[in-house]
């Protein structure tokens, strides 16, 4: 957990989550990064972002998420980062070569990726390299529950079920956007 004793950097509107989700998608582009998974939940009447990343390594990804409490003029940060180690691909694998054979995925390789095997997971017209993969989506968490990803997203709805905000800090001036003025 950070604490940042300053206003927040989001420069989206925390109201639009197609606002955060673009912002984040750039940020994470432009980092060679790709975004996983952008949501505004609100948590204990907090309006907060939710953010899993996926950065990659020599061998594997780092899978980093976090959930911002953003206030006017400060903000808390939850932050997770697994890593994968040993043997890597194992979950794409297992599913890639499900999907495969069951013909959603073609065998036809464009500028070196799969056609159909990544994506964005919230803008299906997005055609750009490195970004999720259908082995990512959370429907395969409970089939690999030791991968990093698995393990980031149920640390990450631990957190989001269990957290608890004191009275005194909900009273504090909220944060909405970056371009709100005031």
């Amino acid at each position: 957990m950070y604490f940042f004793a300053l206003p927040p950097d989001i420069d989206a509107d925390l109201r639009s989550i197609t606002a955060v989700r673009n912002r984040y998608r750039y940020l994470a582009t432009q980092s060679g990064a790709a975004i996983i998974e952008v949501e505004t939940p609100e948590i204990a009447g907090c309006l907060t972002t939710r953010i899993i990343i996926k950065v990659p390594q020599n061998l594997g990804m780092t899978y980093i998420g976090s959930i911002t409490l953003p206030f006017r003029d400060f903000s808390y940060v939850l932050k997770a980062q697994c890593e994968e180690r040993g043997v890597t691909g194992m979950r794409d694998a297992v599913v890639l070569n499900e999907k495969m054979a069951s013909g959603e995925i073609t065998p036809d390789i464009e500028n070196g990726i799969r056609r159909g095997w990544m994506h964005d997971p919230y803008d299906s017209s997005l055609d750009f390299g490195f970004a999720m993969n259908l082995s990512e989506d959370k429907q395969y968490d409970a089939r690999f529950p030791n991968h990093p990803l698995s393990r980031v997203r149920r640390l990450l709805d631990h957190l989001q079920d269990t957290l608890l905000i004191s009275d005194d800090l909900t009273s504090k001036p909220r944060f909405y956007a970056n371009s709100v003025p005031g």
